[in-house]
């Protein structure tokens, strides 16, 4: 790969994760009203459009497990979008651990990136 395509890739995988960042402290937000208002559908759609955009960054870097487990999150959070199952607090308490973990991954991805450099 050239220095070029080095410096890109640097740059992309730097803002992905200030925006993966963003997205999860939005997740967070949206989850912390939905343990007390499940039914509020605009924080349940936020979220999704949270977790979709992590999912999409992750897949575009090649970034596997972030992908993985924003789309798993996703598709809990479309069945509630879709009326599949209904948002409890147990289904909260899962996302919030989804969020962590991806907080974590992030955090170790950075650290390893740094590292590389």
């Amino acid at each position: 790969m050239s220095a070029v395509a080095d410096t890109n890739l640097d740059e992309f995988l730097r803002d992905f994760i200030a925006e993966a960042r963003e997205h999860l402290g939005q997740a967070e937000s949206c989850l912390l009203r939905l343990h007390d208002h499940p039914d509020d559908e605009a924080s349940i759609h936020a979220c999704f459009r949270s977790l979709h955009t992590i999912k999409g960054g992750a897949g575009f870097l090649g970034q596997g497990r972030i992908q993985a487990l924003a789309h798993a999150a996703e598709h809990l959070l479309d069945r509630m979008r879709t009326g599949g199952i209904r948002c409890g607090t147990e289904h909260v308490d899962v996302m919030l651990n989804v969020v962590s973990r991806l907080e974590v991954i992030l955090n170790a991805v950075e650290q390893n990136h740094a590292g590389a450099a």
